[in-house]
């Protein structure tokens, strides 16, 4: 019933009059993986349409990240299967030569992993030491998704930065994204910090009083 829940906050009338009310979160990491949202949902006028109530649970839940407690019309549930946040996957590199400018390098960088990845993958975690490293180019070794290889190592190429791949993981731990999408202002390939929950899978039922 995800499914319907989902498609229930694409219609026309939720997104002109409706929204989203969060009644109660359960989240116990130390006693069950899952975790389970309860929300109303209205589509029309409250009072002349009451709201439907649901029950969302999220299966092994790995990460949320600003759940609202109210959403308004307008903004969406969405389930992605493949997103920034989700790219789990990792290639290990090591610098091997310098560059002449460093600054340029990490602006052209930046520029080049915010297209890349709309700025969902943090910059400053995965790079904040590469400056330094191609300055005094010790022993060192970077790992970023493998999803943003061209755009790192294109950069590096550009700047005559020199670097040899070290090992490629694959991740197993395939999981899904819940997005609480407002794609008319905030576009899900941004990040503006939209409320999410990542989890390996999602189920939903409706409650019925």
């Amino acid at each position: 019933m995800l499914e319907e829940l989902i498609k229930t906050t694409s219609t026309e009338p939720y997104k002109s009059s409706g929204g989203i009310r969060i009644k109660e979160i359960l989240i116990q990491p130390w006693e069950n993986p899952d975790s389970k949202v309860i929300m109303e949902v209205w589509t029309d006028d409250w009072k002349n349409d009451p709201p439907e109530k649901w029950e969302l649970t999220c299966i092994n839940l790995g990460q949320t990240k600003g759940i609202p407690l109210a959403v308004f019309g307008g903004s969406e549930i969405r389930l992605y299967d493949d997103h920034p946040l989700l790219w789990g996957d990792e290639i290990y590199f090591s610098i091997t030569g310098g560059a002449k400018n460093i600054p340029e390098v990490m602006g052209d960088l930046f520029i080049e992993h915010s297209k890349a990845c709309g700025g969902w993958v943090d910059f400053n975690w995965l790079y904040g030491g590469l400056a330094e490293t191609i300055q005094t180019l010790g022993e060192n070794q970077l790992a970023i998704p493998t999803r943003l290889k061209d755009s790192c190592f294109g950069v590096l190429d550009r700047h005559g930065v020199s670097y040899q791949v070290n090992s490629v993981e694959n991740s197993e731990n395939k999981y899904r994204l819940l997005l609480f999408s407002c794609e008319i202002n905030w576009p899900d390939k941004e990040n503006f910090r939209q409320p999410y929950i990542i989890a390996k899978e999602f189920s939903a039922r409706r409650i019925l009083d």
